[in-house]
């Protein structure tokens, strides 16, 4: 018996560096990235294994009993953020889609067809009725985390086509009300605001502030 006949290779396996959220912009390289994250099991403790972490946030979603808040610690350049690109894609695309198929087809690689656990991420995502809004934060990113989240969460929105969200309208409610100002308004604002000394500078910069999704609420609050 020869060792090929032992021994299949992984064809479509990558080992990728400097992955980050930005590639999910990119079809082609997020496409490559699904198809290529190479998975591990192991059936003693899967917790430590990347396809017993994807089982258990499937399950996280299919009892509320269990916990929702996970942690993944690893060292540097061990593929967190490949496999990050990967559970969003999972868990954000339908089941048909090649992205999805192609992280499939690497669970039962890694696994096993026939292994309960492939199969059972398999089935979730086959009988998933709707899909999730997968919101992707990276700390790496400059600014405040409250804001990236609302500027992240807002393109989502616009991205899967969905309207009159109160997230939405946290930003265009302020901003018609900005925009309705007349010029003795705006000049009261203005002065208040240098007043203050309001860090996001005077309502015409607060409006574009706004038309850019990247003003956190709540710095409105505090000046409206």
């Amino acid at each position: 018996m020869h060792l090929n006949q032992l021994v299949k290779i992984n064809q479509e396996g990558i080992v990728a560096s400097s992955v980050n959220f930005g590639h999910l912009q990119d079809s082609e390289a997020n496409l490559r990235l699904c198809k290529g994250f190479i998975f591990n099991y192991n059936s003693h403790k899967p917790e430590n294994s990347t396809i017993g972490i994807l089982d258990r946030l499937c399950g996280t979603y299919q009892s509320r009993t269990l916990p929702n808040i996970h942690l993944i610690v690893q060292d540097y350049g061990k593929g967190k953020s490949h496999f990050a690109v990967t559970v969003a894609n999972f868990f954000q695309k339908g089941f048909d889609t090649p992205e999805v198929q192609g992280i499939v087809t690497q669970v039962a690689v890694a696994a096993g067809t026939s292994n309960p656990v492939a199969q059972r991420i398999k089935n979730y995502k086959q009988n998933q009725k709707y899909r999730h809004l997968v919101i992707c934060l990276s700390g790496d990113h400059p600014g405040d985390l409250r804001e990236q989240f609302l500027a992240s969460l807002l393109q989502v929105l616009e991205q899967e086509g969905v309207t009159e969200t109160i997230a939405q309208q946290l930003c265009s409610e302020p901003l018609r009300y900005l925009n309705s100002l007349s010029p003795e308004e705006r000049k009261t604002g203005d002065d208040y605001l240098a007043e203050i000394d309001c860090p996001e500078g005077d309502i015409k910069q607060l409006i574009q502030l706004l038309e850019e999704h990247c003003l956190q609420a709540e710095v409105l609050n505090r000046y409206l």
